[in-house]
């Protein structure tokens, strides 16, 4: 089996960089019960090491059981830092991801949930740089193979999903889109095979 390069997702923020956190905002004294507080996501895109990365395009994307859609768009700063404002009545099943792109490549921060956006401090954002391939990599490592058994009319549906582990620190990018930058083995009798490009689609 053959794939393309998956995009990281920050699994974890080792960081601990100052100003970077999922705050509530106070507002102003209102004169009405229902006056809300403000809620704002802030956080850092950061290389390993907690080095800030200025000038990043940052996305704020809201998904919700209806779908996605980037809701708004930053830079990060001169510290690597961005944030966003939320609207005060966002219904309580939404949920925020913060998106930087470096080099090309999209990165996803940890999800942010509407109804407790305090839980999450030290956001990060964690990118890394890229080293490009001409051929596959022979020594990246299955991290966790997934297989999926559906009962359908006709039989047992079986699928297998192969987790990559990628380069520490570095995102491996192809020379070419049509080179695969990992290889590995199937079970005996696997058909029906279906490449899967990392990241998440555009819409």
């Amino acid at each position: 089996m053959r794939g393309f390069d998956a995009r990281r997702t920050s699994r974890s923020s080792p960081w601990r960089a100052a100003g970077c956190a999922i705050a509530v905002a106070a507002g102003f004294a209102c004169s009405i019960p229902e006056c809300a507080v403000a809620q704002e996501v802030a956080g850092v895109v950061a290389l390993p090491d907690s080095i800030p990365v200025r000038g990043a395009r940052v996305e704020l994307h809201r998904v919700t059981e209806q779908g996605g859609v980037v809701v708004d768009s930053t830079v990060s700063d001169a510290m690597g830092r961005f944030s966003f404002l939320l609207s005060s009545n966002e219904e309580p099943g939404a949920v925020f991801l913060a998106a930087a792109r470096h080099h090309g490549i999209l990165y996803w921060g940890p999800p942010v949930h509407a109804a407790s956006p305090t839980d999450r401090v030290d956001y990060v954002v964690a990118v890394f740089d890229t080293t490009v391939v001409s051929a596959p990599d022979g020594d990246l490592r299955t991290s966790i193979r997934h297989v999926v058994i559906t009962p359908g009319i006709a039989g047992l549906q079986v699928e297998e999903i192969i987790d990559i582990e990628g380069r520490p620190e570095r995102t491996l990018v192809t020379s070419v889109d049509s080179i695969p930058v990992w290889v590995a083995e199937l079970g005996a009798g696997a058909s029906g095979v279906v490449l899967a490009e990392g990241g998440a689609p555009a819409e």
